[in-house]
């Protein structure tokens, strides 16, 4: 008979031994494969979300202005450190707002000479074609008074924002506290509000920092020069100098990409809790002209995207 020799209990152990090294590598190779694909499917989910949302507040901020009589006393555009106020007849998550009309009354007689837009019926805020001055907040097909008018419709269920003529009121402001678990503590959320609501809706999540600035032309020579850049708007000018004045709205954001990551490390410049983003004197400090964004306490495992919108209102 032959005799066959079988595996020792070392030689088992250490192919044993071998194979569960194996397994570990796989599985490492498998955990980081997967941590990284969650921190990229984050990544670009973030930069969805900011293209969708940064397209509404272009928006908002295009049509600033839009509707609003040269003599009415409310700012179309207001920022007062931390909230940023927008006035127009236009909302843009409201299409019954979308449109104008222009009509000729005389003697009670409705003519409709141009319109665009679905504007077949409704409220209108009528401004005179000449001087744009109010005439009335009114309804489709009802003479006002014996002129050429325009017309923008809005809409009667949400409160105006402005003293004499409807308005809607659209603001921009950081919310009070951060309920989204992967936000870095001290990042709030940037909500929009319409009218005198209190929720408000999201438009970008996890924001270190929120501000703006305006480029106006305050010598009113048409040109905006370098000191007239990034700038804010006197607070002594009234809405008829705003409107001629006002040629550039820049939204300045920080925001948090992803989620925590314990093996990155933010290496922007940071001075005095300041990303000095734009250092224009290069004296690595946050001077006037630069660019800083305070960052919360907690950003050091984050990954912190700037981001800079300049935006030309047309309605003014």
């Amino acid at each position: 008979m032959k005799n066959y020799k079988g595996f020792s209990l070392v030689e088992m152990l250490m192919v044993v031994a071998m194979f569960g090294l194996v397994l570990a590598g796989v599985y490492k190779l498998f955990n980081d494969f997967y941590k990284s694909s969650k921190i990229e499917s984050k990544n670009v989910e973030t930069e969805i979300e900011e293209v969708l949302t940064s397209n509404l507040l272009e928006v908002d901020i295009i049509h600033a202005g839009t509707g609003l009589a040269d003599d009415l006393n409310n700012k179309p555009i207001e920022w007062d450190g931390s909230k940023l106020t927008i006035r127009s007849v236009f909302n843009a998550t409201n299409n019954k707002t979308d449109g104008w009309i222009l009509v000729d009354c005389d003697n009670g007689s409705w003519t409709l000479l141009a319109s665009k837009g679905n504007v077949s019926a409704g409220n209108f805020v009528f401004l005179n074609i000449v001087e744009k001055k109010f005439v009335a907040n009114g309804t489709f097909g009802v003479c006002p008074a014996n002129e050429i008018m325009i017309g923008f419709p809005y809409y009667s269920g949400v409160a105006s924002g402005c003293s004499t003529q409807f308005c809607n009121k659209i603001t921009y402001s950081l919310s009070s506290t951060q309920p989204i678990k992967y936000c870095s503590r001290g990042t709030r959320n940037l909500l929009r509000k319409v009218g005198t609501s209190s929720s408000g809706t999201h438009i970008f999540d996890c924001v270190a920092d929120f501000y703006v600035n305006f480029d106006y032309d305050s010598d009113n020579n048409s040109y905006i020069s370098a000191n007239e850049r990034n700038v804010s708007i006197p607070s002594g000018d009234n809405a008829t100098v705003i409107k001629k004045n006002l040629k550039g709205v820049n939204i300045l954001l920080l925001l948090q990409e992803g989620k925590k990551d314990l093996d990155f490390r933010f290496r922007g410049t940071v001075v005095n809790g300041y990303f000095l983003f734009s250092d224009k004197d290069n004296n690595g400090a946050c001077d006037a002209g630069d660019i800083c964004f305070q960052l919360p306490d907690d950003y050091t495992h984050y990954r912190w995207k700037p981001v800079i919108l300049k935006i030309n209102p047309k309605g003014l």
